[in-house]
């Protein structure tokens, strides 16, 4: 059905930082947060650098680091 995938929590669990230890390697850590912060009309993402790494559950140098 078009390749797609329902994924109904994963913003939520994304945004409370319940994804944080579900990925081995840091940078892919942080692709879940800054999904789930998309602007659905522009897809931007624009997350806080602070809170990016808490909810990707790195460190501050390694999410500034993309």
């Amino acid at each position: 059905m078009g390749g797609f995938c329902l994924l109904p929590c994963f913003a939520e669990m994304a945004r409370c930082g319940g994804l944080a230890s579900s990925f081995v390697d840091e940078p892919i850590a942080l692709l879940p947060v800054l999904i789930a912060h998309e602007n659905a009309t522009t897809r931007e993402s624009y997350p806080n650098l602070a809170r990016l790494a808490i909810l990707a559950g790195v460190s501050k140098v390694t999410a500034g680091s993309g």
